[in-house]
């Protein structure tokens, strides 16, 4: 027996030191992407943008946040818008409020002064009839006295009458300033509301007030905007109106008329018919003819 055979460490399948069976390694590279290739997945990468402007600067923003954007800035201004009138009107608010502190002191020192003025007319009534020559005579130290009494009396009269007059003035400057202000706010409010706000826009609402009813006085006492604009909307009213009473009315339908078959006739050209048919539709006729 060989000894080859009797071994089994010799057998070549099972030696270990047969070296095992390689797969082929593959050293081909992969291909490598082109340069152009690459720029194109890069540019399309890029997100488009659009131009957006914001505080007067124009910006590039990507076009997928560029309506958010837009968006946002028109809350921004409307919270702005309302911030700015609620101001406006809290200023306005306290401006009323303090002059009407300051008419309402004025009147009440308007009030004492013509008191005061009332209480020296009574008093100086008492000297409407004094002779004071006689009394001069009869007592000239009482006439002095009372003379000067009478003296100070009309100039405290005088002076009250003064004070009241400036503070008339005062209170009428205040009161035309006042309505100046408010016909100037007004005009800022009806300008901002009412698209082509003018003196021909004016007047106009004026007609829409007189044909309301409301007379010339009436009409030169609106102050307030709500009421001009609730004029300018019955304007807009009036003119739809008159615009849809000119329009042209639809014409008037006319009825189709039907044309039934037991009624309707078909027009025959007699020259194209066939003899045969020609000559039984000419005794057919003759038939029914009357006869003589």
């Amino acid at each position: 027996m060989n000894e080859t055979e009797n071994n089994p460490s010799e057998s070549p399948e099972l030696s270990n030191n047969a070296a095992p069976e390689q797969e082929p390694v593959d050293t081909e590279q992969p291909d490598t992407l082109d340069a152009d290739e690459s720029a194109d997945d890069a540019d399309s990468a890029v997100e488009e943008t659009e131009e957006v402007e914001l505080d007067g600067e124009k910006l590039a923003v990507p076009k997928s946040a560029a309506e958010k954007l837009r968006a946002a800035m028109l809350r921004q201004a409307d919270y702005t818008r309302k911030t700015q009138e609620l101001a406006q009107q809290r200023q306005q608010a306290e401006e009323s409020f303090q002059q009407r502190e300051a008419r309402v002191a004025a009147e009440q020192a308007n009030i004492q002064s013509v008191a005061r003025v009332m209480a020296i007319d009574e008093r100086l009534q008492q000297y409407a009839n004094v002779d004071w020559q006689a009394l001069n005579q009869s007592d000239p130290v009482r006439a002095q006295s009372e003379y000067f009494i009478y003296q100070q009396l009309k100039d405290a009269r005088g002076g009250l009458v003064s004070q009241i007059q400036q503070q008339e003035s005062q209170r009428a400057l205040r009161d035309s300033e006042a309505q100046a202000k408010a016909a100037q706010q007004a005009q800022e409010v009806l300008s901002r509301e009412i698209k082509g706000w003018g003196p021909e826009v004016a007047k106009s609402l004026r007609e829409v007030a007189k044909s309301l009813g409301a007379d010339a006085k009436a009409i030169d006492n609106i102050r307030d905007p709500w009421i001009v604009k609730a004029l300018h909307a019955q304007k807009q009213l009036m003119d739809l109106q008159a615009k849809a009473s000119k329009a042209p009315a639809a014409p008037a339908a006319v009825p189709v008329k039907t044309i039934t078959g037991a009624t309707s006739k078909a027009t025959v050209d007699l020259d194209k018919l066939p003899i045969d048919e020609y000559m039984r539709r000419e005794r057919a006729r003759l038939a029914k003819q009357p006869r003589r």
